[in-house]
């Protein structure tokens, strides 16, 4: 795979915010072939959300030490742990949550339940400080 052409897809994708697999073709001017390979190659730098007609291409960021992608887990009221699904974290500050069972979700920020727990106040200005 060339890694100069994956560079310029996650570029293209960073310019755009997100895209479809036709408007990459088009801005890249290559094949329907050539975007899935390229798409594929750059792994976790790209993010597919929705379904169907509905796919868009997302480029991801990452956080150090997380990575682009977190396993998302929920405690059930008999204490069990389920695997949720993955959420996948976006430019621009946005989430996708892949689930396991079920539609994928879009978030404009964090997720609701992620609120409370993103760090605020005094403690959370010296941490976004140590750790931007």
């Amino acid at each position: 795979m060339d890694a100069g052409a994956v560079d310029r897809l996650v570029g293209e994708l960073r310019r755009l915010g997100s895209a479809r697999a036709s408007d990459l073709r088009a801005a890249l001017g290559v094949s329907q072939p050539t975007i899935s390979r390229l798409i594929a190659g750059a792994g976790d730098r790209i993010c597919k959300t929705g379904a169907g007609p509905n796919v868009r291409y997302w480029p991801t960021r990452s956080i150090s030490t997380l990575g682009a992608r977190l396993p998302l887990y929920r405690v059930d009221e008999g204490g069990a742990i389920h695997r949720e699904g993955t959420l996948y974290l976006l430019e621009g500050g946005h989430q996708w949550l892949d689930r396991e069972k079920g539609p994928g979700q879009f978030f404009e920020g964090l997720p609701p339940y992620a609120v409370e727990m993103s760090p605020q106040g005094y403690m959370g200005r010296g941490f976004a400080r140590r750790y931007p």
